[in-house]
């Protein structure tokens, strides 16, 4: 299973130089019979409660425990070590590898949202290795549809495949749409280059003010998709795609649900 997460879903490779990546907690998996494995988009108390309850043996997670170097831990962290190592649970992290895989969330959210994947985009991480973290993808229309593509039929499309009642977006509307950028983050310089490869329209999980009144500035189309509206339907694709890998084996997704609350 290991073999196939490295190899096919999210080799190491492909991530940030300094991410998180495989195992964050627990002994070597070469010393385990894994039968029973959890899928879930991050670690939080209750999914290694619910772990520990369902007898979990392997925990695969998006995020990790920790993210930064950590000088004080809390109760909340205390209290997932106890209950990871009690239940000798092995925690297994994929991140930015599994962003940039050919079968990882980028392109996952690309194909939920019915966006054609024309090539890959890169961003240089702190020891100047090219990571493929975004897609450069055309709009799929249905068939015998000749109109305009526009930024309106996007976000509607974003709002019903990720069941979203509200969408945070800078452009017009009725503005054409031809080419898009899916990149979990934006920087200035990656705005440049997106619009140099000819893009006119940039979908984020990230975005800061001062980026936000350059995209405006620039005229090019921004989409503001919530982390985890973005990132669910890759890690249940996942746990889809491992239970079908390995059908001898259990697995079973959690899901920590959305930590934001939203009012109507």
């Amino acid at each position: 299973m290991i073999y196939f997460l490295e190899n096919k879903i999210a080799p190491k490779s492909l991530g940030f130089t300094d991410d998180i990546y495989g195992i964050q907690f627990g002994s070597k998996l070469e010393d385990r019979n894994i039968k029973r494995v959890m899928v879930t988009l991050d670690p939080s108390l209750d999914a290694i409660a619910e772990a520990v309850k369902q007898k979990i043996s392997l925990i695969i997670s998006y995020r990790g425990l920790i993210h930064t170097p950590t000088k004080n831990f809390d109760d909340i962290l205390v209290k997932k070590f106890y209950l990871l190592s009690k239940s000798r649970i092995i925690l297994y992290v994929l991140h930015s590898a599994f962003d940039a895989s050919q079968n990882g969330m980028t392109e996952i959210l690309a194909n939920q949202l019915f966006l054609k994947i024309e090539n890959l985009f890169e961003l240089k991480d702190i020891s100047g290795k090219e990571i493929p973290l975004g897609r450069i993808c055309t709009p799929e229309k249905l068939s015998n549809d000749t109109k305009p593509f526009l930024l309106e039929d996007l976000i509607n499309r974003i709002k019903k495949v990720l069941n979203l009642k509200y969408m945070r977006y800078i452009g017009k509307l009725n503005h054409e749409i031809n080419k898009i950028c899916i990149m979990g983050i934006v920087t200035k310089d990656l705005l440049f280059k997106a619009i140099e490869r000819g893009c006119d329209c940039y979908l984020t999980k990230e975005i800061s003010y001062i980026d936000a009144l350059l995209a405006r500035d620039f005229r090019i189309k921004m989409i503001f998709i919530p982390h985890y509206k973005s990132e669910v339907f890759g890690m249940q694709e996942l746990n889809k795609i491992l239970s079908i890998e390995f059908p001898r084996d259990n697995f079973f997704f959690f899901d920590s649900n959305d930590p934001f609350s939203y009012v109507i």
